[in-house]
């Protein structure tokens, strides 16, 4: 007897992981365009986003159910980032700014991706100063210290209590949707 739910699971899980496979194939395009103030559906899905918090109105309802689907289905997968440095600051349903999560293009072309790209050698919070002149970034400061403000108080802490990481931490980091494997079917369910 097939167990459906377990099939629906597999097939969407194939979907996702061929969605963001590093291909130009052209049937991403479109996908990715419905996505792109978010980043792109593959950037998207290594984020830990809220569904409820992103801007779904143009999106058709399959990709906002494939999104609703992610979320409910891998909290364990993206939890396991042990160190708060290392977390991906954009679309993160933990780093809001008047209760909706952020997504900052350019800032995220000029490599600010993680919390961690915020922090000097010491684990202290760049200065406005230093962070214009590293990433070459001329921005407001109620900007970047509204970023900084809305990063968590408990991760700041956590951070400021942290061991230094090797080079090139974040780097070496597989993203999370590259760890996942859809679940194994056995021939009974077949």
């Amino acid at each position: 007897m097939i167990d459906f739910e377990i099939m629906n699971t597999a097939l969407k899980i194939v979907w996702i992981k061929r969605q963001c496979q590093n291909s130009d194939s052209s049937w991403k395009t479109l996908i990715e365009h419905f996505f792109r103030e978010h980043g792109g559906l593959s950037f998207l899905l290594n984020c830990k986003y809220d569904v409820k918090l992103l801007n779904l109105n143009n999106v058709p309802p399959f990709y906002h159910a494939i999104l609703k689907y992610w979320q409910e289905n891998t909290p364990i997968i993206l939890e396991d980032n042990t160190h708060k440095q290392n977390e991906i600051i954009w679309n993160n349903k933990n780093i809001l700014i008047d209760k909706h999560m952020i997504y900052l293009k350019q800032w995220h072309r000029t490599g600010i991706m993680y919390i961690n790209d915020l922090l000097d050698e010491n684990f202290n919070l760049l200065s406005l100063d230093k962070f214009q002149r590293i990433f070459q970034l001329h921005v407001p400061f109620t900007a970047y210290y509204g970023l900084i403000s809305a990063i968590p108080p408990s991760w700041r802490r956590t951070i400021k209590r942290t061991e230094i990481p090797t080079e090139n931490d974040n780097a070496s980091q597989e993203p999370p949707l590259s760890r996942i494997s859809p679940p194994v079917l056995s021939m009974q369910q077949l």
